[in-house]
């Protein structure tokens, strides 16, 4: 499939529903389509690279990253602090020209380059290792008897907002796969327990 702007976002980042999606989907009154929020933010004369680096700093890192740290670091009592978050090193790297992020076809070529020599190739050169919960694994293990006592029942709440068909083909594993299935199953699950707790 071919998207362009907004979808390509959604489906290349977040992996949440597109307005195609949501249209088969939703039982409740039409939503404004999260792609058009996406195309407000991000500007049109930008290069692909410059537009998914500023959604990015605009929606990933605003609304998602910086959040979770700050929630993370309280909990503990402690303070966080993002020193590439400095607003003069935001400002360079934002004046630095695209090509050089994957300059060599590496990503990340500017810091990498930066810092060569000054600590071990094998920290620079590592693979990505993020923060990320094996949310998959424990859908498919620890959580499916959950699953199935709380999304499989035909009186589930959120069987009112969501087609049944969907929620069925999610529980089996028949949709989403290409997307970010582990993602759709959790958020459906935690919006039938928050509907539990707050529907009348």
């Amino acid at each position: 499939i071919s998207h362009n702007g907004g979808a390509r976002y959604l489906t290349r980042t977040i992996d949440t529903l597109l307005e195609s999606d949501k249209k088969r989907i939703w039982k409740g009154k039409e939503t404004y389509p999260t792609e058009n929020m996406i195309e407000a933010l991000i500007s049109k004369d930008l290069n692909a690279l410059d537009i998914q680096l500023n959604a990015d700093v605009q929606i990933i890192l605003l609304s998602g990253l910086l959040v979770k740290m700050d929630i993370a670091t309280m909990s503990a009592s402690l303070e966080g602090r993002s020193p590439f978050m400095d607003h003069v090193l935001g400002e360079f790297a934002a004046k630095i020209p695209s090509e050089y992020y994957l300059h060599g076809g590496r990503t990340k070529a500017v810091l990498k380059d930066a810092y060569h020599g000054l600590i071990p190739d094998e920290v620079i050169n590592a693979p990505k290792a993020g923060f990320e919960i094996p949310i998959v694994t424990w859908l498919r293990r620890e959580f499916n008897p959950l699953i199935q006592d709380v999304l499989m029942p035909s009186n589930a709440h959120v069987r009112q907002y969501v087609s049944d068909d969907y929620v069925d083909c999610l529980i089996a594993g028949e949709i989403m796969q290409d997307r970010n299935w582990g993602y759709s199953l959790y958020s459906l699950l935690i919006l039938e327990l928050w509907l539990r707790e707050h529907e009348m």
